[in-house]
């Protein structure tokens, strides 16, 4: 009988901790970024530099990265040449945009076809322990200004955003940029999700 209750009481226990991790909130990247899910993901995962090396210093820009998430159908630029692509023990991969240069991150070709009500969500640090507004790195979904909540960020961990009804018209483009006067303090990219609104 004894047996019985300890197993009752070792399955609550588990039950619990599983309702526990459930209730996360997964736009908060701080501690640390959850991998995003949706119909469309980008991680930086799987990044590799164009000779298939992985990613070291120097950092290879953009247009000489390969292994992006979206397939080969998804192209990724900088029209800038200045953004590159990263790697590190405590902060993962992701997108840098380095202080004081105008740089963008440019994702087009992303297949919406049966999604007619969607949403964008990155999470976003930056490289500076003062707050700044989310918004010194701008959006845009098929050329529309994207309005980006007032949020704050720092060094101090990811922030998630997230900006829901965004242009669904396929295939779409994703513009994330930011220029010299903006970006005083270098601003650090990861975990872009596109998902349906249910």
């Amino acid at each position: 009988m004894k047996i019985k209750q300890l197993f009752i009481y070792f399955m609550v226990g588990i039950l619990g901790f599983s309702s526990l991790i459930s209730c996360v909130d997964n736009e908060d990247y701080s501690t640390p970024p959850i991998p995003p899910e949706g119909f469309f993901k980008e991680t930086f995962t799987n990044c590799q530099k164009s000779d298939g090396s992985s990613l070291s210093s120097p950092w290879p820009k953009i247009a000489d990265v390969i292994g992006f998430d979206g397939g080969a159908s998804v192209k990724y630029s900088d029209p800038f040449g200045n953004a590159d692509v990263r790697s590190t023990a405590a902060l993962g991969s992701h997108v840098w945009f380095p202080a004081g240069k105008e740089s963008s991150l440019v994702i087009t070709g992303i297949n919406t076809d049966g999604h007619s009500k969607i949403r964008l969500s990155y999470s976003i640090r930056t490289n500076n322990s003062a707050a700044s507004n989310v918004n010194i790195l701008k959006v845009k979904c098929n050329g529309v200004d994207l309005t980006i909540p007032p949020l704050t960020v720092s060094n101090s961990g990811y922030r998630g955003v997230s900006i829901p009804d965004i242009p669904s018209s396929s295939p779409i483009t994703l513009e994330f940029s930011t220029t010299a006067e903006l970006n005083t303090v270098g601003i650090r990219l990861d975990d872009i999700k596109i998902a349906d609104i249910n």
